[in-house]
């Protein structure tokens, strides 16, 4: 279903709502796991070798992927192999996700639509209460890659109050959902994003500890990626 039908809006949005394709991929695919990644995502050369080492064992690993920003000066398949060995910049955004596709039919994502932002944030929420707050953030990593930083969906701000109000609503469900959160949670950290609040205080050792436990995701991760692009002699740094 379209936002415009189920807003009553007197322009075309042809934005989808984001359960719906989930849905599709969920009754049509094969897999374990689920790739949801946004349309303008490009992988690297080794994207699916490298996840499928970086989920290695674990039945019920989420992986959220923000990408790295190249220029978007490029123009044709052919110069894909220059853009593999660009470092590009980090991305603040969330465009691709893996998840057990089994977690589909639990996806908490009311009417929430593709191409404006939120829809990310809530995704994140779900996936980290299913995965028993183990949901796993790649930052910095060298795994996607999109061309320039354009923002498009900038301009749509009657659907971003949309999607920002659905996000907290399904934050609000997944909160009477799960009870007391543990301290910095992914849900947490949207809810603050999504509000511009401030994060509660946290107590010194667990702040530390989270600190430490993920600077470790980082640099197995960031191990495993470089691994793969040294087989792809492609710059590793």
């Amino acid at each position: 279903m379209r936002i415009d039908h189920v807003l009553g809006l007197p322009f075309t949005a042809p934005f989808p709502h984001c359960k719906d394709v989930l849905d599709i991929g969920f009754r049509h695919g094969t897999g374990e796991y689920l790739i949801f990644t946004n349309m303008d995502i490009c992988p690297q050369a080794y994207f699916y070798e490298a996840l499928d080492r970086l989920i290695g064992r674990n039945p019920e690993a989420a992986l959220v992927i923000p990408r790295r920003t190249i220029s978007d000066s490029y123009r044709s398949p052919s110069d894909l192999p220059a853009m593999y060995r660009k470092p590009g910049s980090p991305h603040e955004g969330f465009d691709c996700f893996v998840f057990p596709r089994a977690w589909v039919p639990r996806l908490d994502l009311g009417a929430l639509c593709l191409a404006i932002p939120s829809f990310d944030l809530a995704l994140i929420m779900n996936l980290d209460v299913l995965s028993g707050f183990r949901c796993r953030v790649l930052w910095s990593q060298f795994l996607t890659f999109h061309l320039g930083d354009d923002k498009s969906w900038s301009s749509q701000s009657l659907l971003n109050d949309h999607n920002t109000r659905e996000a907290l609503n399904v934050a609000q469900r997944l909160r009477a959902q799960v009870g007391e959160l543990p301290h910095r949670s992914k849900l947490e950290y949207a809810e603050v994003w999504l509000t511009r609040g401030t994060p509660p205080p946290c107590p010194p050792p667990i702040r530390i500890a989270s600190r430490l436990q993920q600077k470790a995701r980082e640099f197995h991760a960031r191990w495993i990626v470089r691994s793969f692009r040294k087989q792809a002699q492609l710059p590793a740094w």
